[in-house]
């Protein structure tokens, strides 16, 4: 198997697009380039909340596929394919923890978290609507952190895949291209003929 399945492509550029949205969001809210107390801000950050949520359904379901799906073998030496395992298990956990997260510290300020203005559940466990519970600053760092540590590895995780792809040999499927899958059944056999 040289590619990954079909489902897993498409819920890893989802996904991918998803959180890189989620985060550049809530990057521009957080270091307050976009007021967050403007209208703009306002449907930016539940935008943000939106992503999230989605993200959250997105990272679930695409682990259970990834434990069905067969996936391609990862090449290099032992230490680079352990590596490579721990990254995306890290990626995989942050991808889950921060959005989880953030809904926890929605409801820790009392709010009522929206995907595209439909109400969530607020599962009564933290406060009620309208109040704060006093462990809001505790779930927005660690949100916070969180976010940035995610970022930091989606941008070595992106790195990681164009330097396999670049050193790949000729006619090679590594990298990048694992997860794009064939152009085209004519490029796919002709790169395999000898």
């Amino acid at each position: 198997m040289k590619f990954y399945s079909f489902a897993m492509r498409v819920m890893h550029w989802s996904a991918a697009v998803i959180i890189i949205v989620a985060l550049t969001l809530g990057a521009l809210l957080g270091y307050g380039v976009i007021d967050g107390r403007s209208d703009l801000g306002g449907v930016l950050y539940g935008l943000h909340i939106s992503l999230g949520v989605i993200a959250i359904v997105i990272m679930a379901v695409r682990l259970v596929v990834r434990q069905a799906s067969e996936r391609p073998a990862v090449k290099g030496t032992v230490a680079a394919r352990r590596i490579a395992g721990s990254v995306h298990g890290v990626l995989y956990a942050l991808a889950l923890a921060v959005p989880v997260l953030g809904y926890a510290m929605d409801l820790a300020y009392g709010g009522v978290p929206r995907v595209f203005g439909i109400a969530m559940p607020d599962f009564g466990w933290l406060a009620p609507a309208g109040t704060q519970h006093p462990a809001a600053e505790t779930l927005y760092t660690l949100h916070s952190y969180g976010g940035h540590v995610l970022a930091f590895l989606i941008l070595a995780h992106i790195a990681a895949a164009l330097w396999r792809t670049v050193r790949a040999a000729p006619g090679e499927v590594d990298g990048l291209r694992r997860m794009i899958g064939p152009a085209s059944k004519t490029t796919d056999t002709a790169q395999s003929q000898p």
